[in-house]
């Protein structure tokens, strides 16, 4: 989450290994929404998180589904998905 504020705000000296974690969670959670059968081992949990909020709204399953690849996280992308986890977390407190 802490990672979706930081691009979100567009702050600057985001570390590259961050951005590059998060995004390979982002690609490995599209392929989840993609291809549910292609949980694995080395998936990763946060992916399977992440999947099933893509999974939870609309708008970003439209936005993202279908998407393969490298995913560039966006500040409007990084924006949509902490909207979608505050809401989820406004629902469950």
């Amino acid at each position: 989450m802490l990672a979706f504020e930081l691009v979100s705000n567009n702050a600057v000296g985001i570390p590259s290994s961050l951005v590059t974690y998060v995004e390979s969670v982002l690609d490995q959670a599209i392929r989840l929404v993609n291809r549910s059968e292609s949980v694995g081992p080395e998936t990763k949990p946060e992916a399977i998180s992440l999947a099933l909020e893509i999974l939870g709204d609309s708008e970003l399953f439209q936005s993202l589904h279908g998407t393969s690849g490298h995913t560039r996280i966006t500040p409007e992308l990084a924006s949509r998905f902490l909207r979608r986890m505050e809401h989820a977390d406004a629902r469950a407190g």
